[in-house]
């Protein structure tokens, strides 16, 4: 553009100068990318704040009413997580599970729990908000009329407490309460008699 001879031609001027332009407009738009990409990131900063955000997670699901399909809803539960953190970067275990009976739709076997440690920057900050019970409306594939059933699984998130965090827990011994009392229900000739069970 500083070139004095380029303003000699005119076609080639009128050129070089809608290609400046549409090269501005590219950069402002990158810039502008840039910009809004650094305030989602300070947006996520803010909302993900808590004490505990930062942490991993330890996300428990537990199957509830509704039988069959509520055990095939929670395992149906388990793989979105699990797919979900893949697809987010996050390293995910299942750390416990206890399988339902029998088959379910397409050879599964629903799960009646399941513990999966989410590990990752922001964990808990990003599925605390999964707490509660999650709710499936459908026509059961358990169901020989097919009826439609409603299956509640209910879930869990608890921080992912560091070493650190650990040695900052103490228990003291007058924070415990203790109860002795009879144990009940059958069993040898001392039950109900002594009290051998214990509470804390």
């Amino acid at each position: 553009m500083q070139n004095p001879n380029l303003w000699k031609d005119k076609e080639k001027a009128v050129k070089v100068t809608k290609e400046l332009s549409e090269l501005q407009q590219e950069v402002s738009e990158f810039e502008a990318i840039k910009t809004e990409e650094d305030l989602r990131k300070i947006e996520m900063r803010v909302f993900l704040s808590g004490e505990y955000d930062k942490n991993n997670a330890i996300l428990l699901i537990t199957a509830g009413a509704g039988g069959q399909d509520a055990q095939d809803w929670a395992a149906m539960l388990l793989r979105m997580y699990e797919r979900y953190c893949q697809r987010k970067g996050y390293k995910a275990a299942v750390l416990h599970q206890s399988f339902g009976e029998g088959g379910g739709p397409e050879g599964r076997i629903g799960i009646k729990s399941a513990t999966l440690e989410i590990k990752g920057p922001f964990a808990y900050g990003f599925f605390k908000k999964e707490t509660g019970v999650h709710r499936l409306v459908r026509i059961s594939p358990f169901s020989a009329k097919s009826l439609r059933h409603t299956s509640f699984v209910l879930v869990e998130i608890l921080p992912g407490i560091e070493k650190e965090e650990e040695a900052e827990i103490k228990i003291k011994p007058e924070d415990l309460k203790i109860d002795f009392y009879r144990a009940s229900g059958p069993g040898g000739q001392y039950v109900n008699k002594r009290e051998t069970s214990v509470r804390i």
